[in-house]
């Protein structure tokens, strides 16, 4: 409803005076105009939502096709690659922890190979560690233990846009752009 209510505010010049259809696969929500028992916000909505010659209708989730491709978006902002001052901290913070030892042994096997091998699962590009679970699958970036992942975890499950997922699609959001060890564990504890 508050979703509805957004929409009303938002689309209200041109939505007063005209009759319009509302589509949701939240089937209780059809009978909010007429429900006797509600709470404050809810009566504050439903004396809003009567300014409107609206009609609240079901559909199924899995027949509302354009809502649920809307819905299914990735949104990869929050998984931004580090501006210049980030890059920094990132370097720095690879000099006190193991990942640095793994950048120098990575960039000992690039320099004997000459070449940039792609059964590898760590590459170094501009002092930053890359990896990736196989040939296929894309690189992200090692973060090490720097502010900046507490940042990560932070913007991709606390943040409204985030939409406060739970472990695994937090997980799953942040492990398409980065990766440290002992990063579900991390991402465990935040969520929790």
């Amino acid at each position: 409803m508050c979703a509805i209510m957004h929409a009303l505010d938002r689309w209200r010049p041109f939505l007063l005076g005209k009759h319009f259809k509302c589509y949701t696969d939240h089937r209780s929500l059809v009978y909010f105009k007429t429900q006797s028992n509600l709470n404050q916000r809810q009566l504050r909505w439903q004396e809003k939502a009567a300014d409107y010659d609206c009609e609240i209708l079901y559909k199924p989730g899995k027949e509302n096709v354009v809502a649920d491709a809307l819905s299914r978006i990735r949104i990869n902002m929050l998984c931004s690659l580090p501006t210049k001052d980030l890059e920094m901290e990132i370097k720095d913070g690879y000099n006190h922890s193991p990942l640095g030892n793994l950048i120098k042994e990575v960039e000992g096997k690039m320099e004997t190979t000459d070449e940039e091998t792609t059964t590898t699962k760590y590459t170094v590009n501009d002092r930053l560690l890359y990896y990736r679970t196989d040939e296929y699958s894309p690189w992200r970036l090692c973060l090490p233990k720097t502010p900046f992942r507490d940042t990560v975890i932070h913007d991709n499950h606390d943040l409204a846009i985030a939409g406060h997922p739970g472990y695994a699609k937090t997980y799953a959001k942040i492990a398409r752009s980065y990766y440290w060890p002992n990063m579900s564990t991390d991402i465990r504890k935040h969520v929790q």
